[in-house]
């Protein structure tokens, strides 16, 4: 019988690595999400919560440095999930979980690029290292656009 290049030992470390994947997520969404609705808003988280309520929202922004995306989907969240403190962060904590994830494709083809990619546990690593990072949960709990910057410049590097 012709073997199909994955042995029991190949679908171990697939096993294995979908785990620490899984608990790399999962550690993410533990930091991010962990009092994430306890502190008051501060003063620009306030103005993302009034962005929220207001009807005008382009002509607002138009004298804002800020581009609108963000805006426009915390609007939409807003009329579903309301503007508290929780509801407000809730989609930079989801932007952050998801950098995660997004962070070990691109890790994957970066060491394709290398001439003799070595590491291959290295979107692993990268993962596990964006779980904890401190910065990476910190803005997290925040509801302004950061974490939305970064998951668009991974999946922008990324393409």
């Amino acid at each position: 019988m012709a073997s199909s290049g994955i042995g029991s030992g190949g679908a171990r470390a697939s096993g294995a690595a979908l785990a620490v994947m899984v608990g790399c997520l999962v550690l993410a969404a533990a930091l991010r999400g962990v009092n994430v609705g306890v502190q008051p808003l501060w003063t620009d988280e306030g103005f993302t919560g009034m962005v929220a309520l207001r009807p005008d929202l382009f002509t607002l922004l138009s004298r804002d440095v800020h581009p609108p995306v963000y805006f426009v989907m915390i609007q939409a969240w807003a009329g579903l999930a309301g503007v508290s403190e929780l509801a407000l962060r809730w989609p930079s904590v989801l932007f952050g979980v998801l950098s995660v994830a997004a962070i070990v494709p691109l890790t994957r083809e970066l060491m394709h690029l290398r001439p003799r990619p070595t590491w291959r546990f290295a979107p692993l690593a990268a993962a596990a290292l964006m779980a904890v990072a401190e910065m990476e949960f910190y803005i997290a709990q925040e509801a302004r656009s950061y974490t939305l910057h970064v998951l668009l410049g991974i999946a922008g590097t990324w393409a």
